[in-house]
């Protein structure tokens, strides 16, 4: 009996291996889509408005720590914001570490040298930071500061102590005549004593000239 003959394994034609390519490329793209969609809705869950979602859907404890820093970048980003728009970059500028978020105004932007009277236009700058710092119930620390040059003699102050205080003491009064309350408050002076430029020039002494309004961030509790 003739045995039959092996039959030769049946050839992959080319366009198999061109589909099979095509069908590759198409599971990479699907893949890269899938991790970009991903990527942005997860971005979105990080946003301060889904933590403040969470914070009322489930109450938790941790969710409520994590809503309260949310509220303190928020205040940040006000801020910088405000002073962008007000065009104050040349005067002010916003410092945060783990222990406050200092906003430091720096002369001419609230008092004329020598004094301790609100100029006008400081008055209105005030006033809009006393809104972005009522969203918030963070303390506030406000600290006056002056240059090392002496103060005028036979004047209202008897030295720069005095003149940093009462600097000080004029922003407070004017940022509880907009609604902050007076509990969250508390002044300070440090005269010369903590100069942020170390030179005598007239630029390093302007730097120096400053209301530093420190937000004290709250810490969570354990």
């Amino acid at each position: 009996m003739a045995r039959k003959k092996k039959e030769d394994p049946p050839e992959i034609e080319e366009s198999d291996g061109e589909f099979a390519a095509v069908f590759s490329d198409l599971m990479s793209f699907l893949a890269g889509l899938f991790i970009l969609l991903f990527t942005i809705v997860n971005s979105q869950k990080n946003s301060p408005q889904y933590f403040a979602e969470m914070s009322v859907k489930f109450g938790g404890k941790k969710v409520e720590q994590t809503q309260k820093a949310t509220s303190e970048d928020l205040l940040v980003s006000d801020v910088r914001n405000y002073i962008q728009d007000e065009r104050m970059s040349q005067y002010a500028m916003v410092l945060v570490d783990e222990k406050k978020i200092r906003l430091i105004f720096n002369d001419p932007i609230l008092f004329e040298s020598g004094t301790d009277v609100l100029t006008t236009g400081s008055k209105s700058v005030l006033n809009g930071l006393s809104h972005i710092i009522n969203k918030v119930k963070n303390p506030v620390i406000i600290e006056g500061h002056t240059d090392d040059r002496p103060v005028k003699k036979d004047g209202k102050f008897r030295s720069n102590w005095d003149l940093a205080y009462f600097r000080a003491s004029s922003v407070a009064n004017h940022l509880m005549g907009n609604g902050v309350n007076e509990s969250r408050l508390a002044i300070t002076s440090f005269g010369d004593q903590r100069p942020l430029a170390r030179k005598k020039t007239q630029l390093a002494r302007k730097k120096n000239r400053r209301i530093e309004i420190n937000i004290v961030r709250l810490k969570s509790k354990a």
